[in-house]
């Protein structure tokens, strides 16, 4: 990110240090909070914890559940990717 790219700099990291934008365009179109949750079917209040990526087990989707279970406020819990 340009913020980190910056702190490097700062602190004279110049050399092989590259930014690279996002590949993925921002959507006009996107739902708001509120109807993205509605149209998942979860709760559109409330603390809501996500976990994205692969799932297998170098990525820690375990970690993320054991964490998850030792919450001391009630959330929703989400885990989204593939594998």
């Amino acid at each position: 990110s340009q913020p980190i790219v910056d702190r490097l700099s700062r602190q004279g990291i110049e050399r092989n240090v590259h930014l690279l934008q996002n590949a993925v365009a921002p959507n006009p179109q996107a739902l708001s909070r509120d109807a993205a949750r509605e149209a998942l079917g979860l709760p559109v209040q409330g603390t809501l914890i996500g976990w994205v990526g692969r799932v297998s087990h170098e990525k820690g989707p375990d970690l993320f559940v054991r964490a998850a279970a030792q919450l001391e406020k009630p959330a929703s819990i989400v885990v989204l990717g593939d594998g």
